[in-house]
């Protein structure tokens, strides 16, 4: 549990994803925060096993007790920690919510020591693209055994 000023980070739990699902509002929105993965509508029943819920660390970012943000923290090979799925609640965009959500996480991820952590994002979400670069992020080439994909994969390294 990581808690700073006035916000909160705790591990999620599979019962909280009612609330992610709820933020999900359209197949283009979807598509931006899982990918390929998960369909919409979203389905709850598919949802832990459509994200990999049980091999990723999933985290909740809240403000004053309110749930704003969710993203997972995903171990890879070659000492990488990938950084997926982060969402923003829809009353809470626009305000810095991701840029410290992420901020937290990579705090997160470089305490695993490894050698660089990564990202997928769609080059059309340009709010997160922009946030990405200005984190640190940078366009890499994707590792062999990843599966190919239309989002640009990104890496950070310290």
């Amino acid at each position: 549990v990581w808690v700073g000023p006035v916000t909160e980070l705790r591990l999620a739990r599979v019962s909280d994803l009612a609330l992610v699902a709820s933020w999900v509002c359209s197949a283009a929105h979807c598509r931006q925060w899982a990918g390929e993965r998960v369909r919409f509508p979203v389905r709850l029943d598919q949802l832990p096993h459509e994200i990999e819920f049980e091999n990723a660390e999933s985290w909740w970012l809240f403000l004053r007790q309110a749930l704003i943000g969710f993203v997972q923290v995903v171990p890879k090979p070659l000492w990488r920690v990938h950084l997926a799925r982060l969402i923003v609640a829809p009353n809470s965009r626009g305000r810095g919510v991701g840029r410290e959500l992420t901020e937290h996480l990579l705090a997160i991820a470089y305490a695993k020591s490894p050698a660089s952590v990564s990202l997928n994002v769609f080059p059309d979400n340009f709010f997160a693209v922009r946030l990405y670069r200005n984190l640190g992020f940078c366009p890499g080439e994707r590792p062999p055994g990843e599966l190919p994909s239309g989002s640009q994969y990104m890496v950070h390294q310290r």
